[in-house]
C-alpha cells in the first residue's frame, strides 16, 4: 500500500508513471548478494505504545514531521492523531473519522525533499490529553516506507525560478534526515522555493528540541 501510494503521488506531481518509477527505484532497497543489512532501508511496521512513564508522566506526541518516503497510519485503537497543513495553522482532529479499516497515508520529508516541497511532508502530533484517562495506553502500528540510508535525495522536478539552485547544498541522502546530520531537519533545504516555506519553518521551531542532533 505504502508503496503503490508513494508511485501514485509522484506520478501526478512529475506528470510521468516511468518517471515516477525510476525516482522511486532510486530511492528504494536493491537485493544485495552479500547480505549486508547496512545496505538496506530501515522500513518496517512498528508498534507505538502512548503511555506514561514510571513516574506518571504522560510521553509526549510533540509535533513533527516523518523522516519517510511515506507513512501509512492505521486507525489506533484510541484515536488521537491530529495534523497541520500548510494552508491553515490549525490543527485538524483527522483520526477519529477514520473507519477501522482505514489508512492514512502522507508523506515524509524524504519525498519532500525530492519534489521540493510539493510533496510536503505532512506536520503531526498526538497530544497526551486526546488519550489521557480514555485508555491504559494507546497503540498504534504504523509501517515506514523509508529509503535506503545512501540513496541520494536528488530532486525530480525542476526549480520553480531560475537560480533556485544557485549556491544550493549537494543533495542529502536518506541516512541524513534519518539522522537528523548537519541538523538538516531543522533547516528543511528542501522546503526552500516553497510559498508555505515560512509557515514550516515556524512549525519546525516546535519540533527541533525533540529531534536528536548527530
Amino acid at each position: 500500500m505504502a508503496l503503490e501510494a508513494a508511485h501514485a503521488l509522484l506520478t501526478h506531481c512529475m506528470g510521468s508513471r516511468a518517471g515516477a518509477t525510476a525516482a522511486l527505484a532510486g530511492l528504494l532497497d536493491h537485493s544485495s548478494e552479500d547480505g549486508d543489512l547496512a545496505k538496506c532501508s530501515s522500513s518496517g511496521l512498528r508498534i507505538l505504545r502512548y503511555a506514561g512513564d514510571a513516574r506518571g508522566a504522560p510521553r509526549s506526541g510533540a509535533p513533527h514531521t516523518d523522516n519517510t518516503i511515506i507513512t501509512a497510519a492505521p486507525r489506533a485503537d484510541v484515536p488521537a492523531l491530529e495534523v497541520c497543513l500548510p494552508s491553515s495553522p490549525e490543527w485538524l482532529d483527522v483520526e477519529v473519522t477514520l473507519l477501522d479499516d482505514d489508512v492514512l497515508v502522507f508523506p515524509g520529508d524524504a519525498l519532500c525533499a525530492i519534489t521540493r516541497g510539493a510533496l510536503p511532508a505532512l506536520l503531526h502530533r498526538v497530544p497526551p490529553a486526546r488519550y489521557e484517562g480514555r485508555a491504559p495506553c494507546r497503540l498504534s502500528t504504523p509501517y515506514f516506507l523509508r529509503a535506503r540510508p545512501g540513496a541520494l535525495l536528488r530532486p525530480v522536478l525542476s526549480p520553480e525560478h531560475p537560480g533556485d539552485d544557485a549556491g544550493r547544498e549537494q543533495p542529502l541522502t536518506a541516512a541524513h534526515i534519518e539522522c537528523n546530520m548537519g541538523d538538516c531537519r531543522r533547516r528543511r533545504p528542501w522546503m526552500a522555493t516553497r510559498a508555505d516555506a515560512a509557515f514550516y519553518r515556524r512549525a519546525m521551531e516546535l519540533v527541533a528540541s525533540d529531534v536528536p542532533q548527530h
